[in-house]
């Protein structure tokens, strides 16, 4: 059994006549956002609509590496060089 939220989005999606699956997106980007601003991250972020229960997860998306050397340098992030100018 679907849960009341997707059962709304169903009928708006129905109703507009847009893909009930454009709408789940939009709500999962739109919890995406509202999670940076809340927490203040940047964070590689996603949520999740479960259908049944009408549960949001959100959640951060991590890579795994073998070595310190594989890890990101956040601190560089601005500084990067294309063409030989700094982004």
């Amino acid at each position: 059994m679907a849960s009341e939220l997707y059962n709304t989005i169903d009928a708006l999606s129905r109703e507009k006549g847009i893909d009930p699956q454009i709408v789940v997106s939009a709500v999962e980007d739109a919890i995406v956002v509202a999670t940076r601003k809340y927490y203040k991250t940047q964070e590689n972020l996603r949520a999740e609509l479960d259908k049944e229960t009408g549960k949001i997860r959100a959640f951060a998306v991590k890579m795994v590496v073998e070595s310190p050397e594989q890890v990101e340098d956040r601190t560089r992030r601005g500084n990067r060089q294309c063409n030989g100018k700094a982004h």
